[in-house]
């Protein structure tokens, strides 16, 4: 069975009603919807930027330190062995991605229902 589309001529609009009609449709298909966050198995770009940033921030925490306490023991020498962080920053990098790569499936509900809202608020 074919469906046509309607044609509507040049100088007659198409009616405000139809759009509302149109709108409600669209919610109603996406209130039951569930919006998937990520697959297990796969990587995106995002995880590699978040694990770039974890890799700094684990190299930097250290050097923090390191400074801090050579500042307070009144030693002029600050020395950091830089292929360690740079050892420590790759193994970091390494295992976020490893988490997020065999991390399950994450599933958001877009609208749930007021049973699981209930259910959240009783849980706490």
């Amino acid at each position: 069975m074919e469906t046509r589309l309607k044609q509507y001529p040049p100088q007659q609009s198409v009616s405000i009603d139809i759009i509302f009609k149109l709108a409600e449709r669209n919610q109603l298909i996406t209130k039951n919807m569930k919006e998937i966050v990520s697959q297990q198995f796969s990587l995106s770009i995002r995880d590699f930027l978040k694990g770039a940033l974890v890799a700094v921030l684990s190299a930097i925490v250290p050097i923090v330190n390191a400074a801090i306490l050579s500042y307070q023991t009144a030693e002029a020498n600050f020395t950091m062995p830089w292929t360690t962080m740079g050892i420590v920053s790759l193994g970091a990098f390494v295992a976020y991605i490893a988490k997020n790569f065999l991390e399950p499936t994450k599933v958001i509900d877009l609208k749930p229902s007021e049973f699981k809202v209930e259910q959240v608020k009783n849980a706490q």
